[in-house]
């Protein structure tokens, strides 16, 4: 029986469940929604095409309806997959609707997330 570094083990098992971090996730989906092009419309500034996602995790988001939707990840997946259905007041419905992976949403929304306001 060999006898193994329990810090080479913590690595072989988070490497092996693909945990590299929060913020390399929130790196890889910066790289993602400029990719995409999303960046495109949501310039950091409500003045753009579609609005400002800086400060908006964990707030309520107004939408066109007139009702208001929690910015968490559940309203960043349906506003991938259907962008019509939630459309955020004072905008068009404009976006294009985008088909990620779960881990490509789950970099996605780490990205969101980390612009939330301390």
């Amino acid at each position: 029986m060999s006898r193994r570094s329990p810090a080479l083990l913590l690595a072989a098992v988070l490497l092996a469940a693909g945990c590299s971090g929060s913020g390399d996730a929130a790196d890889r989906g910066r790289a993602l929604v400029v990719d995409l092009g999303c960046t495109a419309c949501h310039t950091g500034a409500d003045s753009g095409l579609g609005p400002s996602w800086e400060g908006r995790w964990g707030t309520d988001r107004p939408l066109e309806d007139g009702s208001t939707v929690a910015f968490d990840a559940g309203y960043v997946r349906r506003s991938l997959e259907a962008p019509r259905d939630e459309v955020a007041a004072g905008y068009a419905p404009t976006m294009p609707g985008f088909s990620v992976t779960d881990d490509e949403l789950a970099d996605i929304t780490a990205y969101l997330e980390s612009l939330a306001v301390p």
